[in-house]
């Protein structure tokens, strides 16, 4: 997809959040519908293939999903020739995502394999970017960061996310 009609999808991904924001913020919107309508939509606006609508095989996949609520786990796994590039770890947005425990689990996803050097962190309303090259540190849960973005700007680094995680 060109850089224009990823600007063109964040427009209205995040007229869609504002429209309806108390909802998307309240307990009763769930992690699995955050991805779905939001976390999916970005991704696939960069030319993932989320929903491997290629039909490609497990060890081929652009993009391993973890479903469901299971531990252990990233959300997305995003790979290029079958070489993970970089995890997401998705909440829903009623969750704080500054919680030390949603960042040391995301980092340590990445940290873990030795071969994944960033991991993000989003429940759409919220971006985080980590290197994840640097041990998981309790005390420290924040080293690593290399950009924070609300959803309100994405507009602004449409251009920055386009450059980092389009397929």
């Amino acid at each position: 997809m060109s850089k224009e009609k990823f600007k063109e999808k964040i427009i209205s991904l995040i007229h869609k959040f504002e429209k309806d924001k108390n909802h998307y913020l309240s307990k009763e919107y769930l992690e699995a519908q955050v991805r779905q309508d939001f976390i999916n939509p970005f991704f696939e606006a960069l030319g993932w293939d989320i929903e491997n609508i290629k039909g490609l095989s497990l060890f081929d996949r652009e993009v391993i999903l973890e479903k469901g609520e299971t531990t252990g786990r990233p959300d997305y796994n995003f790979r290029i020739n079958g070489s993970t590039k970089f995890f997401v770890e998705a909440k829903a947005p009623s969750v704080i995502l500054d919680n030390v425990n949603h960042i040391l689990q995301a980092k340590t996803y990445a940290y873990s394999t030795k071969e994944v050097y960033f991991v993000i962190l989003t429940d759409f309303e919220g971006f985080k970017l980590f290197d994840a090259s640097l041990k998981p540190n309790h005390k420290f849960p924040g080293e690593g960061l290399i950009f924070d973005f609300k959803y309100t700007d994405y507009i602004d680094n449409y251009d920055l996310s386009y450059q980092l995680f389009e397929r």
